[in-house]
């Protein structure tokens, strides 16, 4: 049985593009031939430019991108792209969660800074804030990130992170994180 770090392992990869960094989070579909990676459709297109050429997906210990995109789904309103990769092969069916207004949840993704130092992943315990028809909210207990106007260019790659509700020892997605929003963190 895999203890539940391990999971969140497998289901976060880094994706950089474009010379932007994002994270994605991979779900798997009752199929045979693909997966899913959700992730923030800013990770992926710069200047309303998309090159697929240049799309790097790594997952956990990759030095190297090994993942072969079959197709990508950008969502005409909302910050939301869904990349459809062959079939990665250790997943089984994926379960989705929609949590309720107060349930914990985590972010797990690949940030370039967090705290003002330099991390390889990051997961963060999160309750919900509130929910809407399309998109929930989430706020931390503690502040992450502490900024006066605006996130800076140095916080990058958290866009795109899952979000997960653990049950046991599993894990259940819930969404993707795609923005920041707080003023004085996130």
């Amino acid at each position: 049985m895999s203890k539940i770090e391990d999971l969140y392992n497998k289901h976060a990869v880094k994706i950089i593009c474009n010379g932007l960094e994002g994270s994605g989070c991979i779900v798997q579909p009752s199929c045979t031939d693909y997966s899913y990676i959700f992730t923030a459709k800013h990770c992926l297109i710069k200047d309303h430019v998309l090159d697929l050429g240049l799309i790097q997906i790594l997952r956990f210990n990759d030095k190297v991108s090994s993942t072969i995109i079959q197709d990508i789904y950008l969502h005409s309103n909302f910050d939301i792209a869904i990349i459809k990769v062959n079939k990665i092969s250790e997943f089984s069916e994926s379960n989705i969660f929609l949590p309720s207004k107060g349930e914990s949840v985590s972010i797990y993704g690949y940030p370039s800074l967090l705290k003002a130092e330099t991390e390889q992943r990051q997961n963060i315990k999160c309750r919900v804030s509130f929910r809407r028809e399309n998109y929930f909210e989430i706020t931390t207990e503690n502040p992450q990130f502490t900024f006066e106007k605006s996130v800076p260019e140095s916080i990058k790659g958290f866009s795109g992170s899952g979000v997960f509700f653990e049950q046991g020892s599993n894990l259940l997605i819930s969404g993707i994180l795609t923005s920041l929003k707080a003023i004085d963190g996130a």
